[in-house]
């Protein structure tokens, strides 16, 4: 049998595994297995235990070149926080209050019927009431009716005035009234005046207040003098102005 000497091979650092197989292989490629099937046969195992050894040897290097670095240095890396969803929603604060914008006034349209102020108005003739506003007995019809002003008693002769200042919308006769005379004096607010026997004035002349409208007469006369307000007859008392 023939012997052959194997020599041993040192796996050099940084010789990769497919170059230990080319050296192992070109070195002792004269050794066929089918001459020699037991050379091959230790050829693996000897390529096996190369690369087992390979593997221990660069470990122990690596375990001695850290050995000979000093302590180890053991860098622990820091894993991501996680962020927790809390699981209860906060409450929401308090309101304390709640900011409005001004509010926008509202503009009510001035009604036009309606009379601001009361004006003052002058007595139209000198004399005496002898019949107020409301139920009274009427001589001049004989029963009691509505009165819808004032009778002022005044001596014959006696000039009518007008209260107010105004416009004269209606001059009218009628043989028991006598001579009517209607001033509007704006706001719905209107005077008449009845029984005159003359007139001074005509329809659609303006007036300023006091000035003369006509006269009276005829003895034992008297001067009606009402007020309406929007049609309403009104108690001329809450209006006339009383000179001390």
């Amino acid at each position: 049998m023939k012997k052959f000497k194997i020599k041993s091979y040192i796996i050099k650092v940084k010789e990769n595994i497919s170059n230990l197989k080319k050296s192992i292989i070109s070195r002792y490629k004269e050794f066929s297995p089918k001459k020699y099937p037991k050379v091959a046969l230790l050829l693996v195992l000897l390529a096996a235990t190369a690369v087992l050894g390979s593997t221990a040897y660069y470990t122990g290097i690596i375990d001695s070149f850290m050995k000979d670095q000093g302590p180890t240095i053991e860098v622990i890396q820091e894993e991501p926080e996680e962020k927790t969803i809390p699981s209860v929603i906060p409450e929401a604060p308090d309101v304390i209050g709640t900011p409005s914008l001004p509010k926008e006034e509202k503009k009510v349209p001035k009604d036009i019927n309606v009379v601001d102020e009361s004006p003052n108005l002058t007595f139209p003739a000198d004399g005496e009431i002898i019949r107020e506003f409301g139920f009274n007995y009427s001589k001049t019809y004989k029963d009691y009716r509505f009165h819808d002003g004032i009778d002022i008693e005044v001596p014959e002769g006696a000039s009518v005035q007008a209260a107010a200042a105004g416009k004269a919308v209606t001059v009218s006769y009628t043989e028991i009234d006598g001579y009517t005379i209607t001033i509007d004096h704006g706001s719905y607010l209107q005077t008449q005046y009845k029984h005159l026997c003359e007139v001074d004035i005509a329809r659609g002349d303006t007036l300023e207040q006091g000035q003369v409208i006509g006269k009276i007469n005829n003895p034992d006369s008297y001067l009606h003098f009402s007020i309406s307000h929007k049609g309403d007859n009104q108690d001329p008392t809450t209006y006339l102005f009383y000179e001390q």
